[in-house]
């Protein structure tokens, strides 16, 4: 036969077909263990990234949710720091009657009240009492302290007793602390 037959090549190689056999068992075998699968080391990392983005994620979470309860907190001791705030300036010239008042879940003001001042606290203590947190003993077993409070301080603007007048209310509930200051003008 001549070249142009066989592709220019030349004629085929015969082998012998055992040794054919064996030749591409062993050429296989050593493929699939070259590219078949991951090792254990491989499968070890891969779970430790794993693992590590799984942790990030849950910090992530946790750190989500105490940032809403201090969302939560500040946006309520804004609303009952606006309420008494209010209630100063309804109360016209004797606003400055408030000044030092404190009240605080060891002692809270009783409910209701005979005057427009002690109703005026009780209200103002019932929207503390919505603080986080506020609910139980009323200390915090750990440090003491009130769970809850709140202080007034109100002085006249022009140092003669009487309104205009400036107003800081400060509320505290566990480790927060929530603070205003407002000109009380009727």
């Amino acid at each position: 036969m001549r070249d142009t037959e066989w592709g220019g090549l030349g004629p085929p190689v015969l082998m012998h077909p055992v040794l054919t056999r064996q030749a591409v068992s062993r050429r296989a075998w050593a493929h699939a263990h070259r590219s078949g699968g991951f090792t254990l080391i491989e499968n070890l990392v891969a779970v430790a990234i794993f693992m590590i983005g799984i942790m990030a994620v849950t910090y992530l979470l946790a750190d989500s949710v105490t940032l809403a309860k201090t969302g939560q907190g500040q946006t309520t001791a804004y609303v009952a720091s606006q309420e008494i705030i209010g209630m100063l300036r309804a109360s016209g010239a004797s606003a400055l009657s408030y000044n030092g008042l404190t009240i605080n879940s060891v002692n809270p003001p009783a409910s209701g009240g005979a005057t427009v001042l002690q109703t005026n606290l009780s209200t103002w203590w019932q929207s503390l009492s919505q603080l986080p947190g506020a609910a139980g003993p009323p200390t915090i077993p750990a440090t003491g302290q009130p769970r809850v409070s709140g202080a007034i301080r109100v002085w006249s603007s022009n140092g003669n007793g009487q309104c205009p007048c400036n107003a800081t209310i400060t509320e505290s509930w566990g480790q927060n602390t929530y603070v205003v200051s407002t000109e009380i003008v009727y």
